[in-house]
């Protein structure tokens, strides 16, 4: 809902869009509740269901389209933990899952894979302080990941994968706000350089695929109650962050790039 942020793009390095489906959706059940006190709101959420997979989650969790097909191999586990005061200047904010995912390799494949497992908990830590023109905000993700029973092509492994960004808007005026956003992520924070992955790889996976940094401008506009124009500048350095689906070669990326985006929304 391009209305709720003040960004076209949300800090991609917390918020993958290459494997949104794994996070923001599952056929389940959701409940929450929430205490009022004269000091503030806290409120609390708790969901289980099957994630939906699609080959963009097979895709960055295989590092590539393995032959055989990737689903959940049991409920996903969605919770969260907020406190907003009073006045909501202050915001504070845990939010974590837990997906379990089995591959099902195909049937007389040359390639010797095996019926492996994904294990993946993923949390983030969120912060924002707001007054009457400005806004700063921080969140911290970690990703803890395990691999396990792919066979000698995908050895058992461990990682972590780590993202964090600080950002801060400004309203000179009513409808004017202007933005300001940096941001890191890494696909192992043992390994933030990418060579080991590199090395482990034979060069298949390049390190500045292992890592994005990114510098955000954006501008927007509300002309009024129903229309909002956005305009926004990235400089990127590495490609942690894209999609393996639509750019299957990991060969071909430039470690330093730049994205220029805008945006109108309508709203009734």
């Amino acid at each position: 809902m391009p209305f709720t942020h003040p960004g076209i793009f949300l800090p991609q390095v917390v918020y993958f869009d290459k494997v949104r489906n794994l996070i923001l959706s599952a056929d389940g059940i959701y409940t929450y509740i929430d205490l009022y006190q004269p000091f503030g709101l806290f409120s609390a959420s708790l969901a289980t269901g099957l994630p939906v997979i699609d080959e963009n989650v097979e895709a960055a969790y295989l590092f590539g389209d393995l032959p055989g097909d990737l689903g959940p191999d049991e409920n996903s586990w969605l919770a969260s933990l907020w406190y907003y005061s009073q006045d909501e200047r202050l915001k504070l904010g845990w939010s974590g899952a837990a997906v379990s995912l089995e591959f099902d390799p195909q049937q007389g494949s040359p390639l010797p894979i095996g019926p492996g497992t994904v294990d993946i908990l993923y949390w983030i830590a969120s912060a924002q302080y707001n007054t009457e023109r400005w806004s700063f905000t921080t969140e911290y993700m970690a990703e803890p990941m395990q691999w396990r029973g792919f066979g000698p092509m995908r050895p058992d492994r461990d990682a972590t994968a780590e993202g964090y960004y600080a950002q801060v808007t400004h309203r000179p005026l009513p409808k004017w706000q202007l933005m300001l956003r940096y941001e890191e992520g890494f696909g192992d924070r043992a390994d933030r350089d990418g060579l080991k992955l590199e090395q482990q790889t034979f060069g298949l996976i390049p390190a500045k695929a292992t890592s994005s940094r990114i510098l955000t401008l954006g501008l927007r506009w509300d002309l009024n109650q129903q229309w909002m124009l956005k305009a926004e500048y990235q400089r990127h350095i590495g490609n942690f962050i894209l999609s393996e689906i639509e750019n299957p070669d990991f060969g071909s990326f430039e470690k330093h790039w730049d994205l220029f985006a805008i945006q109108a929304a309508f709203r009734f």
